[in-house]
């Protein structure tokens, strides 16, 4: 009875404490109406994570933490989110593109260094948010095409060596198209 409490115990902690493993791979695809994406990659030298969506309503979001990673988020469609969050990353990139309407950027790299956001985003009333925080050596940058969209670029908190950018091309129309 003791032996079986004692693997029972030796069970409950080890499936308590966060994976660590090397080389993390992740590929999310999904078609149609609010389909929700979720991927978290802790501790996991060269994590990577692929997510495509092509519909409407989806919300793509991935989240890595102390290592070397890559996000690729892609979104076809409208009302459409992706989320990209790197923490204590280095040499890492997000990369997150979206064709269609009122669809959302969002990507944070908190305390880092060579690490690189890049936003594409094709159509009208999407927005685009890049924080960079705590990071040095690091690159902000987001492209639209369309009307009436929104940038934003925040680089604070003790970074150097940081550089942003923002491109928006109007294509004329009534609703950018």
């Amino acid at each position: 009875m003791r032996r079986s409490l004692t693997i029972a115990a030796v069970i409950l902690v080890l499936a308590s404490v966060p994976a660590m493993a090397d080389d993390s791979t992740s590929q999310q695809v999904q078609a149609g109406q609010d389909n929700v994406a979720l991927v978290q990659q802790e501790f996991a030298s060269f994590s990577a994570a692929t997510q495509t969506q092509g519909g409407d309503g989806n919300d793509a979001m991935a989240y890595q933490s102390d290592a070397s990673a890559n996000i690729e988020q892609d979104q076809t469609g409208t009302f459409n989110a992706s989320y990209g969050d790197q923490i204590v990353e280095s040499d890492s990139r997000i990369q997150q593109n979206q064709a269609g309407l009122w669809n959302d950027n969002f990507s944070s790299q908190v305390a880092g260094f060579n690490n690189r956001t890049d936003q594409y985003q094709e159509g009208s009333y999407n927005t685009s948010i890049i924080i960079q925080e705590e990071v040095n050596d690091s690159l902000a940058s987001t492209r639209q095409s369309g009307n009436d969209n929104m940038i934003s670029i925040e680089q604070w908190m003790f970074g150097t060596g940081n550089e942003a950018g923002g491109i928006q091309l109007w294509l004329g129309g009534a609703d950018g198209q």
